[in-house]
């Protein structure tokens, strides 16, 4: 119960927020989504994820094999994504990002908080390490057009990330008024996405449905299988291989719509497998729970 109420609080109520809006709102307000897309890209997710990389202890155990395998699971989502495109016959970049990337930071830290207790927050961040640096740059590959090297040079969020790890290891103190500014952005801006995702979201034609719901089981189960086999084959053991196991199984990552919509890469698909995979994933985090605490 308290894993559904979790995802219910931090998702789901935003997700049918928009949806209302979007459903019942007789005005247009697709400007104002991009400008708030383009605002999170280059401004307020860069700062909340360098502050945070920045914040938290991080010990250096099992550094390699977490990132290891974290990359690991990014190369078999895409793998799945590109056996999905080729099933369906749709282009790459319009499928490829909710099937490759999870929802290891907003869904997947407190997560695996709530399951594992708080010495399994710093780990949950290192793995996120490595899902974001690569969305912002590989990711921006997949979906941008033309010049895709400059897209990605012009992404600020991989960059963020490198420089909080850096003032982390470096022991520079964060100023409390920073500390400050990026719980405001958590608090408003990733509940604000989730709204426009909300908005977003349109009834399904069955064959449309079908994909969604394809596109949703590769992401969680090709990331729980994709997971097991990783920690038994680099040896991880307790905390550190069970938040691997769990951040593998979040749904499709919310910046997965973000960069979608932002490079015209079938937003409206990426919204729905964002809201589908969500949906699917509580019956499965509730199983690692339960598992866990057996």
């Amino acid at each position: 119960m308290s894993t559904i109420i979790l995802l219910f609080y931090k998702v789901f109520i935003f997700i049918l927020l928009g949806y209302l809006l979007g459903r019942y709102l007789r005005i247009d307000i697709q400007r104002q989504v991009h400008g708030i897309i383009n605002l999170g890209l280059y401004l307020l997710f860069p700062v909340f994820i360098l502050v945070t990389m920045w914040s938290e202890p991080l010990e250096p155990v099992h550094l390699s094999r977490i990132w290891l395998l974290a990359a690991g699971i990014l190369a078999g989502g895409a793998i799945l994504a590109w056996l999905f495109a080729r099933m369906y016959n749709v282009p790459y970049r319009d499928c490829s990002l909710p099937i490759i990337f999870a929802n290891s930071a907003y869904l997947g830290i407190p997560v695996n908080t709530y399951i594992l207790g708080p010495a399994a927050t710093k780990y949950a961040i290192l793995f996120d390490l490595v899902p974001t640096v690569l969305m912002f740059t590989f990711g921006v590959a997949l979906v941008a057009k033309g010049d895709k090297l400059k897209e990605m040079l012009k992404m600020p969020l991989a960059y963020a990330a490198l420089i909080g790890l850096w003032l982390n290891t470096s022991g520079v103190p964060v100023p409390l008024p920073v500390l400050k500014m990026t719980g405001l952005i958590k608090t408003v801006v990733i509940p604000l996405i989730l709204i426009i995702i909300g908005y977003e979201l349109k009834p399904f034609k069955a064959v449309l449905l079908n994909r969604v719901l394809v596109a949703s089981l590769l992401r969680l189960a090709g990331g729980a299988l994709a997971a097991l086999l990783l920690v038994h084959w680099l040896r991880l053991e307790g905390v550190p291989a069970m938040v691997c196991l769990v951040s593998a199984s979040m749904p499709s990552a919310v910046n997965s719509y973000v960069l979608a919509k932002r490079y015209q890469a079938n937003a409206e698909f990426a919204s729905a497998v964002v809201a589908m995979s969500t949906l699917i994933s509580i019956p499965l985090i509730a199983l690692w729970a339960l598992l866990i605490h057996k």
